[in-house]
């Protein structure tokens, strides 16, 4: 943290000198966080100006553009050290001297506490303010839940708290917040008015103010609305509504300590630590494990090209990342359709406001068809949809862009495999594997140029499937077994469901296609040696029938007008075929069987090299196959609830599937050593 004094003057000399201004600026962590070494140097500094008599006023700053981004998530996962934000918030509000904040940028969280607890406040006009924390599971600290509501009322705190999403200084309903709002220099305003502050002897605590108190009908209408829409009792939510009714009703140190209960029974909650280890998970994936970034060549021309896949939405991937494409589809005749479909999808985001009509024709400008026997573009990336492609002039990176399934060490062709999870130009995680003759330079300008494509990536091992199809298998599989032993398969997707998947089992397989995934579960079975398919397999069953999948209109359920009704008579023929030897697979918890089974394969898939870090994982399950964000990941809860129960559920049903449930040594190391994915308790 950077301590001045300082005779503070603007440009053109247009305010008065002020002497005896301290500024004390929050720069120095990464985004300015108030880790517990700035807290205390800044608790330290506000006691030396209070007894120091050439400062009569001081000034809050921040540093490179930015005022604080708050708390390292980090620290809400460990004891708490002092001094806390309430206790440093209550030392800015009880100084002797004004204390006026300057902010620019962003102000959040516990950031915007402190600038809340201040006597004054100055923001530069493009700055914005946030208090994010329901993101991660917990109420505001710092006071926020009182202060704000005593500025701003309930209705915009409760807004900004239970959004979580920065808002403009220049919102309406900040007009009792900000003292005043510049486009310059925001230090310079701030040191002014902290000066006129003291020249005048007198200033209004926040604690003591009432102009958002002063409504008391509509206040608490406000906070029974979203009370109303909080279902969860023990939410964030709930206890942010919970709080900021306290301000009005309650006097402010009771109210002061209201937050600080809830604060801290939600931080210490299962969903604040599975919201952490997510945001921490995907902070992780961004360093991308064995990338030399710096070898990365800039991309600006990219070839589609292929025998099948995705064309369309991989183009709009690469137009909307800025690159030239050079489009050679299967047939010729296909490359037309595709542009004239391009053209409807730009057409219809203008349409809906999504872009403008000069962003849509800089995008098609950019689209080249490219002819039969002419020459290919010096291009930088060659994306080969399901096959390969044509020899090609200069030495561009070539990647194999589909499902994973031709993943595999020592094979012939391009080494680069790329699976960009659907719909490939909206869907934000994509997954990269490197064989042997991949070079450097070729994995850091696709792992960069997906960056650039704002697709999260993950590194896989070279293993058909890479994570998320294998994750796939599993769960596919341990459905079926569980099918077959007697479980109702509309229950099995429910017990999905409630672990945090959008779709349970079923519901996917029909989506996907029941040949489809039979062609799926038969290849990674293979490559992991598990038994193949029987064809009285419920899904070769239901195939054979004609019951393929949601296209068809018929699979595991029946679908009318597009949505999936369960078939009576379909549960009615898979019950016929239940194995009785089954016993304990008939007996298990379908939800408890299929997390196990879960656990088993991501601990399969760190000890072969197919996943690097567990974290990685979770981060696919979530952002690429629609585990819900406040589970964290399925590895995540496994450890909130802790391994040995997942170990004790698959010993019970190994002997039946030892394929799926029999334990992995890693597994097995983790519960003998008191540990889970994410180390201790």
């Amino acid at each position: 943290m950077q301590v001045s004094i300082q005779d503070h003057e603007s440009p053109e000399d247009k305010v008065p000198a002020q002497s005896g201004v301290r500024v004390l600026s929050l720069a120095g962590s990464a985004a300015n966080a108030l880790d517990a070494d700035v807290r205390t140097r800044l608790s330290e500094e506000l006691s030396a100006a209070q007894v120091d008599p050439d400062v009569r006023a001081i000034v809050l700053a921040g540093g490179d553009g930015m005022f604080s981004a708050g708390i390292n998530v980090m620290e809400y996962g460990a004891p708490l050290a002092a001094p806390w934000v309430d206790t440093l918030a209550e030392q800015i509000e009880q100084s002797a001297k004004p204390v006026v904040a300057a902010i620019e940028g962003v102000a959040l969280g516990a950031g915007f506490a402190l600038a809340l607890a201040a006597h004054g406040r100055v923001a530069q006009e493009e700055a914005r303010v946030g208090l994010p924390e329901v993101k991660l599971g917990i109420v505001p600290t710092g006071g926020a839940t009182q202060r704000l509501p005593r500025l701003a009322g309930a209705q915009v705190s409760l807004s900004l708290m239970v959004s979580g999403r920065p808002v403009s200084v220049r919102d309406p309903g900040f007009r009792h917040v900000f003292d005043r709002i510049v486009t310059e220099d925001v230090v310079t305003e701030a040191c002014e008015l902290a000066g006129g502050l003291a020249d005048a002897g007198r200033w209004t605590r926040t604690c003591d103010k009432r102009a958002g108190l002063s409504d008391p009908a509509a206040y608490l209408k406000a906070t029974a609305e979203i009370s109303a829409r909080t279902r969860d009792e023990d939410s964030a939510e709930a206890g942010i509504v919970r709080a900021v009714e306290g301000a009005l009703l309650l006097p402010f140190e009771q109210g002061m300590a209201l937050e600080g209960a809830l604060f801290e029974a939600t931080r210490q909650a299962p969903v604040a630590r599975a919201a952490r280890h997510l945001l921490v998970a995907e902070r992780r994936a961004a360093f991308v494990p064995q990338v030399v970034s710096d070898a990365a060549r800039p991309v600006h021309d990219v070839i589609l090209t292929g025998q099948r896949g995705a064309f369309v939405e991989t183009a709009i991937m690469a137009l909307d990342a800025g690159w030239s494409v050079h489009l050679r589809p299967p047939r010729a005749t296909d490359a037309s359709a595709i542009r004239a479909r391009l053209a409807d999808i730009y057409g219809g985001a203008v349409q809906r406001g999504r872009m403008d009509g000069a962003a849509r024709d800089a995008r098609l400008a950019r689209l080249h068809l490219l002819q039969e026997g002419t020459a290919e573009p010096e291009a930088d990336l060659v994306f080969e949809l399901g096959g390969a492609g044509p020899a090609l002039s200069g030495n561009p990176a070539r990647v194999r862009l589909g499902d994973g399934d031709d993943v595999r060490s020592g094979s012939t062709g391009p080494q680069l495999w790329a699976r960009l999870y659907a719909p490939a130009h909206s869907a934000l995680l994509a997954e990269v594997a490197s064989g042997k003759g991949a070079q450097p330079d070729e994995v850091a300008t696709l792992v960069q140029a997906l960056g650039r494509a704002r697709k999260t990536v993950i590194r896989a091992g070279t293993f058909p499937g890479m994570i998320g199809r294998n994750l796939d298998w599993v769960l596919w599989s341990a459905a079926l077994a569980l099918a077959e032993a007697g479980h109702n398969l509309y229950e099995i997707d429910a017990a999905a469901r409630r672990l945090g998947y959008a779709q349970g089992p079923f519901s996917q397989m029909d989506t996907e296609g029941l040949a489809v995934v039979a062609a799926w579960l038969d290849h990674l079975g293979a490559a992991r040696g598990a038994p193949p398919l029987t064809e009285s397999s419920p899904i070769r069953l239901l195939a054979r029938d004609g019951h393929t999948g949601r296209r068809a209109g018929r699979g595991f359920y029946i679908y009318d007008a597009g949505k999936a009704q369960p078939d009576p008579g379909i549960q009615a023929r898979i019950d016929a075929l239940a194995k009785t030897s089954e016993a304990a697979l008939k007996a298990a918890d379908p939800g408890a069987a299929l997390a196990a089974a879960i656990v088993n394969e991501a601990a399969r898939l760190l000890a072969l090299g197919v996943a690097l870090r567990a974290s990685d994982i979770d981060v696919v399950l979530v952002k690429g196959m629609g585990v819900a964000r406040e589970k964290g990941g399925l590895l995540i809860q496994a450890d909130i609830k802790g391994l040995f129960s997942a170990l004790r559920v698959m010993k019970t049903l190994a002997p039946a599937a030892p394929h799926l449930w029999e334990p992995q040594e890693g597994v097995l190391d983790m519960v003998k050593n008191g540990v889970g994915f994410f180390g201790r308790g």
